[in-house]
């Protein structure tokens, strides 16, 4: 019978679940853009980068992709939401629903930091910002409509 070595898992792979976040929050800092490739990797560093993948989530209000996209984490109680820390809505629309569909959304949020609303034609609606504002007084918020930012 053939010498077979064992492989052990090396670099990334021998460190804990708590030093990889660790290293990917610095990461994150500096190129977010590598979180996604080191999801790649494994399945181990894809479950452990989920979080900083979605922390800055944008919802394009005109956009069926991101709408659809973010129905589908709604709909299956996923776990996403909850990572979100900034949330950036883009556009608007005068579907109700759209509106019911960005209230859930933030009702599943768990720790949001930062919220703006790019490119809002006319007022912003007063159920969303009560939502936010009340669930997190602290919030950086922000407003960019056709007339100017808040």
């Amino acid at each position: 019978m053939p010498n077979v070595d064992v492989v052990k898992p090396s670099g990334l792979e021998e460190l804990n679940d708590d030093v990889l976040g660790l290293i990917l929050a610095e990461i994150y800092r500096e190129d977010r853009p590598s979180i996604r490739l080191i999801s790649r990797v494994s399945k181990r560093l894809y479950r452990v980068s989920l979080p900083w993948q979605y922390r800055n989530v944008c919802v394009t209000l005109k956009s069926p992709q991101s709408i659809t996209s973010m129905r589908r984490h709604l709909a299956s109680e996923s776990e996403l939401p909850s990572f979100i820390r900034e949330l950036r809505i883009e556009g608007h629309h005068e579907d109700n629903r759209l509106q019911e569909f960005v209230l859930k959304l933030i009702s599943r949020i768990s720790r949001l930091e930062n919220f703006s609303w790019d490119e809002y034609a006319g007022d912003t609606p007063t159920a969303i910002l009560e939502s936010v504002i009340a669930k997190w007084p602290n919030i950086r918020l922000t407003i960019d409509s056709e007339l100017g930012s808040i």
